[in-house]
Parts: C-alpha cells; sequence; structure tokens
C-alpha cells in the first residue's frame, strides 16, 4: 500500500510540475506572437519610410541633374564659341 501511495505521489508532483511548464509555455508563446506582432508593424512603417526617403532623394537627384546639364550646356556653348 505504501508503494501505490509513493508512486501516487509521485505521479501527482510529476502532473503539477508539467501542468505549470505547460502554463509557462503558453505565456511565453502568447508574448512570442505579440513581438512578432509587434515587429511586423514596426517593419512596414520602417519601409513605408525608407520609401518617402527614396523618392525625396530621387527627387534631389533629378534637379541636381538638370542643373548640371544646364551648367554644362552654357559651359559648352561660352567655350566653344568661335573669338571675336
Amino acid at each position: 500500500m505504501q508503494a501505490l501511495q509513493a508512486q501516487y505521489d509521485g505521479s501527482i508532483a510529476t502532473k503539477e510540475r508539467l501542468t505549470n511548464e505547460s502554463a509557462t509555455l503558453t505565456m511565453k508563446l502568447e508574448r512570442a506572437d505579440q513581438l512578432v506582432n509587434g515587429l511586423s508593424g514596426e517593419r512596414t512603417r520602417c519601409v513605408l519610410s525608407c520609401c518617402d526617403n527614396m523618392r525625396a532623394l530621387l527627387r534631389q537627384l533629378a534637379r541636381s541633374v538638370a542643373i548640371t546639364r544646364g551648367v554644362l550646356s552654357w559651359d559648352y556653348i561660352l567655350t566653344t564659341r568661335p573669338a571675336l
């Protein structure tokens, strides 16, 4: 009878330990899910921000190219003009 009681007590202790581990793992999985969902929103915001920055840089580059082209055109005209 004592052997069965010891086996029963051991089984109950194992059950409680496994129940606690299960609750801990469930909580960790919920937190991980929240973290992943939060980071996916951050990724979207970051991509949009990078796209906006890239558009601004491309507009700035286009303006710089246009100005440089105008300067080079005038330089060509002024330097290739026959001397008077």
